[in-house]
């Protein structure tokens, strides 16, 4: 069985994302995507693969990174650019 093309993962990932809404998750770590991005591509084992994606995720603008502390990095599916509101607890509001 041959792997997808790199940019068809990213698309789909982006589909999967809208279609679960992971924006009401708010800002989560990157372990939770990685483990969604694991079950999506069916990629079990290749972390490098998974880490591209989400790096391509970010890249295109798809994901916000918030940076709460040095070390505590959270991530924001925010592929429409809406303005948001951050608690330190990891909830969003969105603006309307």
């Amino acid at each position: 069985m041959t792997q997808p093309k790199f940019s068809n993962l990213v698309s789909l990932c982006f589909q999967y994302f809208n279609m679960r809404d992971v924006a009401r998750w708010g800002s989560v770590k990157y372990n939770i995507y990685k483990q969604v991005i694991k079950y999506i591509t069916n990629s079990y084992g290749n972390d490098a693969l998974i880490r591209r994606i989400f790096d391509k995720m970010i890249l295109n603008g798809y994901i916000d990174v918030i940076r709460l502390k040095k070390n505590n990095i959270r991530y924001l599916f925010n592929p429409y650019q809406r303005e948001y509101k951050h608690f330190m607890s990891g909830r969003v509001e969105f603006k309307t």
